[in-house]
C-alpha cells in the first residue's frame, strides 16, 4: 500500500473518530438532559401553572350525579373561570353539567360534560395570599369541610388564616410548602377529599 493511500486511510480514520465521538457527546448530552428532565419533573414547585402539568397528575372522574366537595370546587371554580352562576350546592346536575360543556367547549376540550384530567387541569388557578373570589372559596370550603380545618371562614378572600390553613394542609400531604395553592395542591386537595 503506498504513502498516499496509508494517509487517505489514516484521514477517514480520523474523521469517523471524530464523528463517532461527536455523536457520543451528543448522546451523552442528551441523556444528561433527559435526566436532568426527569429529576426536574419529580421537583415541581406546587406554584408550578397547571398548563406545564397536563399529564403529571391523575386526577378523579366527576361526573352527574356527583356530590360532595368536588363538586363544589368544581362549581366554585366554573364561577372563577366563566361566571357560571351556579348554587354552589355540592350536587353535579343538569345545571352543573351544562356549564363544564360550555367550559370545556370554550377552551376548546372534549365536550363531554365529565371532569376528569384535562378539564381539571383547565379549570384550576393558582391562588396565594391576597388572591380573591369564588376559587379560593373553592379551596376554603374543601379545607373547612373536607380536612377539619373547622375555624377557617369561606370568604373568598386568601388571607393569613387561609394562608396558614394551606400551609398545615401541605405540610400534612408532604408537598411543597409555601401557602400557594397550584397544581400540586389543588390535586391533593381533590383528590384526597374523602
Amino acid at each position: 500500500m503506498g504513502n498516499f493511500s496509508r494517509k487517505a486511510i489514516l484521514a477517514v480514520a480520523a474523521v469517523i473518530t471524530a464523528a463517532s465521538a461527536a455523536f457520543f457527546t451528543a448522546g451523552a448530552a442528551g441523556a444528561a438532559t433527559a435526566t436532568l428532565s426527569a429529576r426536574a419533573a419529580q421537583a415541581v414547585p406546587a406554584t408550578t401553572a397547571a398548563s406545564e402539568l397536563p399529564a403529571a397528575l391523575s386526577w378523579p372522574l366527576v361526573v352527574q350525579g356527583a356530590r360532595g366537595e368536588r363538586v363544589v370546587a368544581i362549581q366554585f371554580l366554573l364561577d372563577e373561570r366563566m361566571g357560571a352562576g351556579l348554587r354552589v350546592d355540592g350536587i353535579f346536575g343538569r345545571l352543573t353539567a351544562r356549564a363544564v360543556r360550555k367550559f370545556q367547549a370554550r377552551f376548546h376540550l372534549h365536550v363531554d360534560g365529565k371532569v376528569g384530567s384535562q378539564t381539571w387541569t383547565h379549570l384550576i388557578i393558582q391562588l396565594k395570599r391576597g388572591s380573591r373570589g369564588p376559587a379560593v372559596k373553592a379551596v376554603q370550603h374543601n379545607l373547612r369541610i373536607a380536612y377539619g380545618f373547622r375555624t377557617l371562614t369561606v370568604d373568598g378572600i386568601f388571607g393569613p388564616a387561609t394562608q396558614r390553613a394551606v400551609r398545615s394542609f401541605q405540610a400534612r400531604f408532604k408537598i411543597g410548602v409555601d401557602g400557594i395553592v397550584g397544581p400540586i395542591t389543588w390535586n391533593r386537595l381533590i383528590v384526597h377529599e374523602g
